[in-house]
C-alpha cells in the first residue's frame, strides 16, 4: 500500500507542476525504485538467458527466443 500512495503522491505532484514531459519518467523512476529492481536485475547481469526465464517464470511473459 505504501508504493500506491507513494506512485499517487508522485503522480499528483506531477500534474499540479503541469510537468507532462517528466510525468510518466517520475513515475517510472519511482516504480523502479519501490520494487527494488537494482537488487532484482543485479544478478542477471551477463547471463540473458537466465533473466529471459526470469521474466518468464516470475512475470509471465512470453519470449519468441524460447518458441
Amino acid at each position: 500500500m505504501v508504493f500506491c500512495a507513494e506512485w499517487l503522491n508522485n503522480l499528483v505532484c506531477s500534474l499540479d507542476k503541469n510537468c507532462d514531459s517528466g510525468l510518466f519518467e517520475s513515475c517510472a523512476k519511482l516504480h523502479y525504485q519501490m520494487n527494488g529492481m537494482d537488487d532484482i536485475l543485479e544478478q542477471y547481469v551477463g547471463d540473458l538467458p537466465a533473466f529471459i526465464s526470469f521474466l518468464e517464470k516470475e512475470w509471465g511473459w512470453k519470449s519468441i527466443i524460447s518458441g
